[in-house]
């Protein structure tokens, strides 16, 4: 993203105002994208003091999980609603629910398994599975 930046601020230098006035736009777009990401993080610090071992319980579960699928099942883990997790992430709750959808196929989990209950007893389930 950095980079990105740079390199419009490069295209701004030598082009016209018109040309100038969408890489303005380009740049808070940059900007923004760069917040969120620093927020995340933030949120995972936070998140991670309160549930430490969440985030490596599921890696363990599901090791190709996107950062994008780490922050959904944060979120629900968060007892979150649609309407609010579609806030949070800048989606509409329509695309929350897809969201929700593809994540429980990928986690593999059957029609009978509601993909909240399994998100809210990650953990519990894996440490009572767990060998001492």
């Amino acid at each position: 993203m950095e980079a990105l930046k740079e390199n419009i601020s490069e295209i701004k230098k030598i082009s016209d105002d018109k040309v100038s006035g969408k890489l303005n736009s380009l740049n808070r777009l940059v900007d923004n994208s760069l917040h969120v990401d620093r927020n995340w993080e933030d949120f995972k610090l936070y998140f991670e003091n309160v549930h430490s071992d969440f985030f490596k319980i599921l890696k363990d579960y599901k090791p190709d999980l996107s950062n994008y699928e780490l922050k959904l099942c944060a979120l629900i883990r968060l007892n979150l609603n649609m309407k609010e997790t579609a806030t949070i992430l800048g989606i509409s709750a329509e695309s929350v629910k897809t969201a929700r959808y593809r994540l429980r196929k990928k986690l593999a989990l059957s029609r009978e398994e509601n993909l909240i209950d399994f998100i809210m007893n990650l953990e519990n389930a894996y440490y009572l599975e767990k060998p001492n």
